[in-house]
């Protein structure tokens, strides 16, 4: 049980404490659809979390269950996972899932007071109380927080409450905008910077300075003949566990040239700086494949990580191995296809398709379907393929590969085909210093904003604190004292139940008796 009056002395003038059950009551009606309703229609999903915000409207028609009614003034409260604070007040009249409470909107009590009070933390730490909730879904229903108690204001004092909470969330909400602002201008900085660096004009002065020792061409046929040897070695290793070790040399025949860029496909692309040229990923690479399915069976509690695509993100080539997932896997070819080794990429080529990292660690890891490996054939430059990956001139060719597909998603195909532009290795490694040196930066900026935004989070709740202990606005003595209004409320539920109660059918007089 919470106690709101623990902390102070004496309650502030004119108020009363209370519980929710004292004040309100969830409407327990059901509708059910037609398909000539014009009713909106808000879904869960339709309410951002922690926000009160509706982002979206469905139609009641199409709806296939019976939904919640409601009519403006009233107040949603989303009973399921309740940590996520689904409310919302009504504007209009409309249906909503059942997996929402709603309390009807009452002359006695102020419906956005109401709102602000169950989207305050301390409601939501006595909603989403661990004994409340069971199951992988967890919800709650009303008699899980019919007892919650807090202080109830004089009605006039509510809408004062309500006048100045809003007039602070606006406060707060312009410096929001403004901080989600410069958020979009370092994103766009940091795409900015990417494709500098990957056609050239980042290292154009120094480009200009030092002429390299070796062309991204010399480059790219030293590339080549590491790919042959990878393939040589790997075909060896094949044919001598089969027990054919090769006479001759034969079998080198077998080897397959990987497919340059074709002309057509570098004239949508940049024109590159002098020393500079254009190779596909298969060129790059002598070994690409796709991670394994159905591997959920394997998942344990230690092993070997098993990496997916949240594992990966748009503002680093590093893994993020916060939610890591283990696997025991299993002691077969397949079970040791994807495992990675030091300086693979992966790219993400389902759901979220493009995101990329480069594996630093040698520890013990797999991918999943949705994730593909790309070993090069030169390890060192993983680093620098890895951020050309990242950048919107990689991106851009598979939002192209996209459009043109009937299924969302990459194809192994489709990423030996991905273009990549090759400079020289001493302009990779001046490009990669200024890269690190811009993304410190950067990541410097993202993780103040991220502070900030948690700060304005934190000042909304300090406010609600405030309005529901009676510190936000001065009381007025000339108030109608809570405890009267509280009465009225109890004396209208009455009276309303007393009608709602079915009389009992009056006893007809027998004849012949007196």
């Amino acid at each position: 049980m919470n106690q709101p009056t623990e902390q102070m002395e004496q309650l502030p003038l004119g108020w009363v404490e209370t519980t929710l059950e004292a004040v309100s009551l969830p409407f327990r009606a059901k509708i059910k659809p037609t398909p000539s309703s014009k009713l909106p229609f808000i879904g869960m999903e339709d309410i951002e979390a922690g926000s009160m915000t509706l982002s979206s409207v469905g139609h009641f028609a199409e709806m296939k269950s019976a939904a919640a009614p409601f009519f403006p003034g009233d107040v949603l409260y989303g009973k399921m996972r309740p940590y996520l604070n689904k409310v919302h007040e009504a504007k209009q009249t409309g249906a909503c899932s059942a997996e929402f409470l709603v309390f009807p909107s009452n002359p006695q009590l102020n419906s956005s007071f109401l709102r602000f009070l169950l989207h305050s933390r301390a409601f939501v730490r006595f909603a989403a109380h661990p004994d409340k909730m069971t199951g992988d879904r967890p919800r709650i229903d009303f008699d899980d927080i019919k007892g919650y108690q807090f202080l109830l204001p004089p009605l006039d004092e509510q809408a004062r409450i309500v006048e100045r909470i809003e007039q602070l969330f606006q406060q707060v909400e312009e410096g929001e905008k403004a901080l989600k602002a410069a958020q979009k201008l370092v994103e766009k900085y940091r795409l900015s910077l990417l494709k500098a660096a990957v056609t050239g004009e980042l290292t154009k002065d120094w480009r200009e300075k030092n002429p390299p020792k070796e062309t991204g061409a010399d480059l790219l046929k030293r590339i080549l003949k590491a790919r042959r040897e990878a393939w040589k070695a790997a075909e060896l290793e094949k044919l001598t566990a089969k027990g054919k070790s090769p006479k001759d040399d034969a079998w080198k025949k077998k080897y397959q040239e990987p497919a340059p860029p074709s002309p057509e496909a570098i004239a949508d692309l940049p024109e590159l700086p002098g020393g500079w040229v254009w190779a596909t990923v298969d060129q790059l690479s002598h070994f690409i494949t796709s991670g394994s399915r159905g591997w959920a069976k394997y998942y344990a509690d230690d092993g070997a990580i098993f990496l997916r695509v949240g594992n990966l993100n748009r503002l680093s080539i590093d893994l993020d191995l916060e939610g890591k997932q283990y696997v025991q896997p299993p002691k077969t070819p397949e079970g040791t296809r994807t495992r990675l080794q030091t300086k693979d990429i992966v790219l993400s080529i389902t759901a979220d398709v493009g995101m990329t990292a480069v594996v630093w660690s040698s520890d013990e890891a797999y991918i999943n379907q949705h994730l593909a490996l790309v070993r090069l054939a030169l390890p060192n430059l993983a680093e620098w393929i890895a951020w050309a990956f990242a950048s919107d001139l990689l991106q851009a060719q598979i939002r192209e590969i996209k459009r043109g597909m009937t299924k969302d998603g990459l194809t192994l195909d489709n990423v030996r085909g991905l273009i990549v532009p090759i400079p020289s290795i001493e302009e990779q490694s001046e490009t990669l210093f200024r890269i690190t040196t811009a993304k410190d930066k950067v990541t410097r900026l993202l993780a103040m904003f991220d502070l900030e935004g948690r700060r304005a989070s934190a000042l909304n709740q300090s406010i609600l604190k405030d309005a529901f202990s009676g510190k936000l606005v001065p009381q007025d003595p000339e108030d109608e004292p809570a405890s009267v209004l509280l009465e009225r409320i109890q004396a209208e539920r009455a009276a309303r139940e007393a009608e709602e109660k079915p009389k009992k059918p009056r006893k007809r007089k027998q004849k012949g008796k007196k």
